[in-house]
């Protein structure tokens, strides 16, 4: 595991990032984790592997690793986004179990051994991903967003904190909208619709516009004039249907 002092890398616009593996060269001594653990990790680094053409790189008797992370054979924006999004979770998810564990010995039934060798061929390739801006899916984009906007709300996501005061709704929101003209091309409109807390996309129907009210209404929380507009669609309906 990481050692202590570099839980965090800090950077120089307030945001810290978990590092997870990266400072890591392997466990200090064998733990117990649940059985078939090993398997899905080693299945996982495998397939991430093939399916990106990764390249594996040792460097004598050092841990491997991949020497890029870009992938070396033709890939679909979509395959991309998909399987890096998929191994960042990973790397995520067995972090936190690992710590649990550690926390908590599990006890031998139901469980088997991860050796301090295991983890030295398994660590170098537990590193974060990142996919360049110009080949992000529309899936992947609002993965992004929703992560950024939850953690300049103070609500740690994905690995990263906010190092300074929270932002307010109207300031995170903005500054989503900001990126939007940089990295958005599908035209999915995040905002956050009044009385809300999260972002939401007009393209995806989670919100409308509200030409009176100059903001963005769902249906959840609407203004005065789409409840009006919704008692008209209503009424509208059930006379249809007597």
């Amino acid at each position: 595991m990481p050692k202590k002092g570099y839980e965090w890398r800090k950077t120089e616009v307030d945001m810290s990032f978990k590092v997870y593996f990266s400072f890591s060269v392997s466990l200090k001594k064998a733990m117990r984790v649940p059985k078939g653990t090993v398997k899905r990790i080693q299945d996982h680094i495998a397939h991430v592997g093939k399916t990106l053409g990764l390249k594996e790189y040792r460097y004598k008797n050092c841990p491997p690793s991949w020497a890029i992370t870009t992938p070396s054979i033709p890939v679909s924006d979509e395959v991309w986004c998909n399987v890096v999004s998929d191994h960042n979770q990973e790397v995520r998810w067995f972090y936190q179990e690992l710590q649990r564990w550690t926390e908590k010995p599990l006890p031998r039934k139901g469980s088997e051994s991860f050796t301090v060798a295991q983890s030295r061929e398994m660590f170098g390739f537990l590193v974060m991903i990142d996919v360049p801006p110009a080949h992000w899916t529309r899936v992947y984009y609002r993965e992004r967003m929703d992560d950024l906007y939850e953690v300049m709300r103070g609500r740690p996501t994905g690995g990263m904190v906010f190092d300074t005061a929270k932002l307010s709704i109207k300031q995170a929101a903005a500054v989503i909208r900001l990126f939007e003209q940089y990295l958005e091309t599908d035209d999915l409109r995040l905002d956050v619709p009044r009385g809300m807390d999260k972002l939401c996309s007009s393209y995806d129907g989670e919100y409308q516009w509200c030409d009176e009210c100059c903001a963005p209404i769902s249906d959840d929380y609407p203004c005065r004039h789409r409840r009006k507009e919704l008692n008209g669609i209503l009424s509208e309906d059930n006379a249809n249907a007597m």
